[in-house]
C-alpha cells in the first residue's frame, strides 16, 4: 500500500481549520475515519494511489474521528457512517448530488481509483471554469458517477456523538464563517498593497 503524498492523520480542530483555510485553488479531500477499520483502509489505499496524479490539483487529509477535539467537525458534517469524505474549494465546503438524500459527503470507499479522480476533476473544473470567481460556486455539483456503481464496500456506523445544543452547532458555523470573512479581508487588504505598489512603480 502506497502513502504517496498522504497529509498525516489530522487529530487537531486547528489543524482542520489551517487546512481548510490555506488550501487555495486546489481540492481539499478530507477523509473522517479510523486507522483500524478495514473500509476505512480500503477508502485510504485508493487514495493514496490516487494521490501521485491528483497532487496538482488536490490535497488528501486524514482524519481520525476518534479525536475529542475534531468532535465539533464530526458533528457539524453529521458524520455517523465512516469512512465519509468531505471536499471544500477555496475554503467553501462542496455540496454534491451524488444520487443519495445527502448531499454534505460522500459515504463509504471508492470502487477504483478513478471513481475519486473523476469526483476531485469534476469539483475543480465546475469551480475554475464556470465559477473562477474566489469564494463563488455553485450550490450543489452533479457528480459524474453514481454511489451504488462507485462504493466498492458498506460503510460502517459510528458511535453518534452528543451535540451538547444546538447553539453550539450555531456558534461553530459563526466562527467559521468570521474566521474566512477575516482571512478574505486580509487578502483583500494585500492585493490593494499590490496594486499600490504597481502604481508607485509606474510613476
Amino acid at each position: 500500500m502506497s502513502d504517496y503524498l498522504l497529509t498525516t492523520l489530522l487529530t487537531k480542530k486547528k489543524e482542520i481549520d489551517y487546512i481548510i483555510r490555506d488550501t487555495i485553488d486546489k481540492v481539499l479531500v478530507l477523509r473522517f475515519g479510523r486507522a483500524s477499520d478495514p473500509v476505512c483502509l480500503h477508502l485510504d489505499d485508493i487514495l493514496s494511489k490516487s494521490a501521485r496524479e491528483v497532487s496538482k490539483f488536490a490535497t488528501v487529509a486524514l482524519v481520525d474521528i476518534d479525536s475529542e477535539d475534531v468532535q465539533v467537525y464530526v458533528n457539524y458534517f453529521d458524520i455517523t457512517l465512516v469512512p465519509s469524505t468531505v471536499f471544500f474549494f477555496n475554503a467553501h465546503h462542496m455540496k454534491m448530488d451524488s444520487g443519495t438524500a445527502d448531499h454534505t459527503k460522500w459515504v463509504g470507499a471508492f470502487h477504483r481509483k478513478q471513481d475519486f479522480i473523476d469526483v476531485v476533476e469534476r469539483i475543480l473544473l465546475i469551480n475554475l471554469k464556470e465559477f473562477p470567481t474566489l469564494f463563488t460556486s455553485p450550490l450543489i455539483l452533479m457528480l459524474p458517477i453514481h454511489p451504488k456503481e462507485a462504493v466498492d464496500q458498506i460503510p460502517r456506523e459510528i458511535k453518534k456523538v452528543d451535540v451538547s445544543s444546538a447553539g453550539a452547532s450555531a456558534a461553530f458555523l459563526l466562527s467559521v464563517l468570521i474566521n474566512i470573512q477575516n482571512w478574505k479581508s486580509d487578502s483583500n487588504v494585500e492585493e490593494d498593497d499590490n496594486q499600490s505598489w504597481k502604481s508607485d512603480s509606474n510613476v
